[in-house]
């Protein structure tokens, strides 16, 4: 599956949003890395503050070069208040994959392989129309469905206006964005107490089963290959064989 193009230029100067504090080691602000990680992952979590209470909501994403894609619909409450304020509204994303279960001979160092990021700015309505070279909604719901499922481009019916109508589409700059990862092992310890205590690390992979073909569908239409093989970017299926 291809990833997304293109490759942002950050920020020079770090924002305080982007400073680590425990475990500064752990994080970068290095373009590529950060990408493909979100390349790899589809699911997002997005923070925001309604009513003064802190809200936190799932939802899929996709990426055009600088900026983050989210799915929602124009009922939500995120949508609506991005479309009150000219400056949108103020969210913090999070996207984590779990490389890994960390096993040690101490409760104390059990840990995970992770990366997450961490994404901080202003969220913005995609506008059905839009100037020249600005993102639409029709093109960044094809930014969404590329980035879930590769291939399907050109094969589908287009939304109707009520399908537009109904759904919401935000974008965030990736301005300030960071990658906290961890891919270490455990700690090793001695003792006669915990000699013939197994430690070690447990590989995680996502599986994707076999598809299962609906009812309504013709036995005659085939399995399309990238869905018959479908992964995502960047994931090393040798990962969990090792």
């Amino acid at each position: 599956m291809p990833q997304a193009p293109g490759s942002p230029e950050y920020p020079t100067t770090q924002t305080d949003r982007m400073r680590g504090g425990r475990l500064p080691d752990r994080l970068t602000h290095q373009v590529r890395p950060v990408l493909d990680a979100l390349d790899e992952g589809w699911v997002c979590h997005v923070g925001f503050v309604s009513d003064g209470a802190p809200v936190v909501l799932p939802t899929l994403y996709g990426r055009r070069d600088d900026q983050l894609i989210l799915h929602g619909a124009t009922g939500s409450r995120l949508y609506r208040m991005a479309e009150q304020g000219q400056r949108g509204v103020p969210v913090c994303l999070t996207v984590t994959l779990v490389d890994g279960l960390v096993i040690a001979r101490s409760s104390f160092y059990h840990a995970v392989r992770y990366r997450s990021v961490v994404v901080h700015g202003n969220a913005y309505p995609v506008p059905v129309r839009a100037p020249a070279g600005e993102l639409t909604k029709g093109e960044a719901l094809r930014v969404l469905l590329a980035h879930a499922v590769w291939g399907r481009e050109g094969k589908l019916r287009p939304p109707t206006t009520e399908e537009l109508a109904e759904t919401g589409v935000l974008r965030i700059a990736l301005n300030e964005a960071t990658l906290k990862s961890y891919d270490g092992g455990p700690e090793k310890e001695e003792g006669e107490e915990i000699k013939d205590v197994w430690a070690g690390i447990v590989p995680v992979c996502e599986v994707y089963g076999t598809p299962r073909r609906a009812d309504w569908v013709p036995d005659t239409v085939p399995t399309p290959d990238y869905l018959a093989h479908y992964r995502r970017p960047g994931q090393d299926p040798a990962r969990c064989r090792a």
